[in-house]
């Protein structure tokens, strides 16, 4: 998992959980992929399930410095967002209002990230071997910047050979080199 991902996570999971205890409904919140043991109910569980990218990223100028140039690709991802135990649907629309919040839009916005769309929420009940559990979720799709580094370097020398002119090499040296030289 990237850096930038595991950032999306973490800035997710910081909004879901102040909205859950800032309302009332503190409970655990977990990421589907962790492998950990199931929490007790209630808890909130949060899955990456899949997303886009452009496919023409923008490309900055190579900076002459570094011969670096950065790619920045909008990136879209779905995230299902799960509540198990009591007063789930609760939890669910607490999160789902707080979208339209200037708090947690603007908590959200700090992190690189804005909630483009939401669905609505559904209940169902799952069989348990202790019992019948509620449980309800709804996906959001979220947006953000992915930026990239690559070296793409500089050329230092052409060599030209024309009939027209005399066989001609051209240096061309690295500016910060020439600046300071």
């Amino acid at each position: 998992m990237s850096d930038q991902r595991a950032e999306v996570q973490d800035a997710l999971f910081d909004w879901i959980d102040a909205v859950l205890k800032e309302n009332g409904f503190p409970c655990e919140v977990v990421w589907d992929d962790t492998g950990g043991v199931r929490p007790k109910p209630p808890f909130v569980s949060l899955q990456m399930i899949g997303g886009s990218r452009s496919s023409f990223p923008w490309k900055s100028r190579v900076d002459p410095n570094t011969g670096e140039r950065k790619a920045r690709f909008d990136m879209r991802k779905t995230v299902s967002i799960h509540c198990w135990g009591e007063r789930c649907m609760e939890r669910l629309d607490e999160i789902a209002d707080s979208i339209s919040s200037d708090k947690y839009r603007r908590m959200l916005r700090k992190r690189g990230l804005v909630v483009a769309a939401i669905t609505d929420a559904v209940l169902s009940a799952e069989d348990r071997a202790n019992g019948t559990e509620s449980h309800g979720y709804f996906d959001i799709a979220v947006t953000y910047i992915r930026v990239v580094s690559e070296e793409v370097g500089w050329i230092e020398r052409v060599a030209i050979k024309s009939n027209l002119i005399a066989d001609t090499e051209i240096s061309l040296g690295n500016r910060k080199e020439e600046q300071n030289g």
